[in-house]
């Protein structure tokens, strides 16, 4: 089990390897390539980067001795599941290192509007994500990012 976002890994051994084995790497029983959030997929390391509700699921690992093509053996499957969803709203801020930056939200986008600050970053990388946490998604909310 993971968080979202994560990266997790997967080894496969053999007991003994004979001299060359190729891996395949399947994903819910589809066979997996390299790209995205994959690397590893015929190698006996599979590594999962920023994990996604996509990548929920089963992986397993097919061996196959390359002098003996006939010779193949499954892997144990090993199951991806992740503790928890995020579930509350996500604001980016993309702005200039070192600035800093106010996350507001309003009801209503009636005026007279009132805004209400929640959140106050100095931004340490060019891009950075605040969470509401005092907003589910049944909330309704509007959101603004203002430098005092």
């Amino acid at each position: 089990m993971t968080s979202l976002g994560k990266t997790v890994g997967f080894h496969v051994g053999i007991a003994t390897p004979p001299a060359a084995v190729n891996y395949q790497w399947l994903f819910n029983g589809n066979p997996l390539s390299n790209g995205g959030a994959i690397s590893g997929a015929t190698t006996a390391d599979l590594t999962v980067t920023g994990v996604a509700a996509a990548n929920i699921g089963n992986y397993i690992c097919l061996a196959t001795n390359q002098a003996h093509t006939d010779h193949v053996t499954l892997s144990t499957p090993a199951s991806l599941s992740a503790d928890s969803f995020n579930l509350y709203p996500v604001i980016t801020i993309n702005g200039v290192i070192g600035d800093t930056y106010v996350c507001q939200y309003t009801s209503s986008l009636t005026p007279p509007v009132t805004w209400t600050s929640f959140a106050t970053n100095t931004l340490a990388g060019s891009i950075q994500y605040v969470i509401d946490l005092s907003a589910s998604l049944s909330t309704q909310r509007f959101y603004r990012v203002v430098q005092p």
